[in-house]
C-alpha cells in the first residue's frame, strides 16, 4: 500500500481544555463542601481529582502535532506509544457505542445515540514493549472490567475525526474482524445489551 494511504489525527485541544475545567471544577466543588465536615477528608478526596484536572489541563496545551496516525505500518495512537504498533500485533479491535436511554409516555423505552462518549478500543498481543504506568495500568484494568479491549480511543477527543472514520481507515489496513459493541446508561437496561 502506498505511503499516501496514511491517515493522521491531530488532538481536539479544545475538549481536553473543557474536561479540565470540568474536572477541575468538580474538584473544587468537593474540597469547598467537605471543608465544612472535615478538612482532612476533603484534601484526600479532593487531591486526586484536582491532580487529574492538572494533567488534563496540561493535556490540552502541550499536545501539538499527529495524536491518532493509521497507515500501513501500524496503528501509533500518542496517549498508548509513540510508535506505531504492528497490524500483527493487533489482537483485537471494538467499536463501542454509548447509548442513553429514556422511558417515553406511556413506558415506552427509547435509546439513543451518544456520540460524545463513543470509543474505539483494542488489544494488542504483548503489552510489554509499549509504555505503562499508573494511569495506563487503571485505564485498561477499567476497560477490561467492562469487557473490552484494554486501549481506549477516545474519539471526541481527536479532531475531525468520526468513529467511522477512524474505524475505515483501520479496516484498510487490519484484517481481523472489528467488533461493534453498543453500551447504555444503565448497562442492564437493554435486552442484550
Amino acid at each position: 500500500m502506498p505511503a499516501s494511504d496514511t491517515v493522521t489525527f491531530e488532538c481536539n485541544t479544545g475538549r481536553y481544555l473543557l474536561a479540565g475545567l470540568f474536572v477541575a471544577a468538580f474538584g473544587i466543588l468537593i474540597l469547598t463542601f467537605l471543608a465544612f465536615a472535615s478538612q482532612p477528608l476533603a484534601v484526600v478526596l479532593a487531591a486526586p481529582i484536582l491532580v487529574l484536572a492538572g494533567v488534563t489541563l496540561a493535556g490540552s496545551f502541550l499536545r501539538r502535532g499527529p495524536f491518532l496516525i493509521i497507515g500501513p505500518e501500524g496503528l501509533t495512537y500518542m496517549p498508548f506509544s509513540h510508535k506505531p504498533v504492528p497490524w500483527t500485533d493487533l489482537s483485537a479491535v471494538v467499536l463501542v457505542r454509548y447509548e442513553g436511554r429514556r422511558v417515553d409516555f406511556p413506558g415506552r423505552v427509547v435509546y439513543y445515540p451518544q456520540p460524545s462518549s463513543d470509543m474505539i478500543n483494542f488489544a494488542v498481543r504483548d503489552l510489554k514493549p509499549y509504555p505503562s504506568g499508573l494511569g495506563r495500568s487503571i485505564s485498561r484494568l477499567v476497560a477490561r472490567m467492562q469487557g473490552l479491549p484494554p486501549i481506549s480511543i477516545q474519539v471526541p477527543y481527536v479532531k475531525g475525526a468520526t468513529m467511522e472514520g477512524i474505524a475505515e481507515a483501520i479496516g484498510r489496513h487490519w484484517d481481523g474482524k472489528t467488533e461493534n459493541k453498543p453500551f447504555n446508561y444503565p448497562r442492564w437496561g437493554r435486552p442484550g445489551g
